[in-house]
């Protein structure tokens, strides 16, 4: 990971893609403002890599308030 954050920075340092060209470069951006965000799942032991089980008892909830508008 520490070789794709390297890669990214490169490629916005080097001129190869304009930081807010569209998807290459806002994508890129995106991902180095939020590297640390986007990476805790691998300095976090046992971090599950989804979120399934937040958004399966979201669910419900919204299935409810779907249900409640009949």
């Amino acid at each position: 990971m520490a070789e794709l954050k390297i890669w990214l920075a490169e490629q916005i340092e080097q001129k190869k893609v304009e930081p807010n060209s569209g998807l290459g470069g806002e994508a890129i951006g995106y991902m180095l403002r939020h590297w640390e965000e986007l990476t805790l799942f691998l300095r976090q032991p046992g971090a599950p890599l989804d979120n399934n089980i937040c958004e399966r008892a979201l669910k419900k909830a919204i299935l409810h308030r779907k249900n409640a508008y009949f």
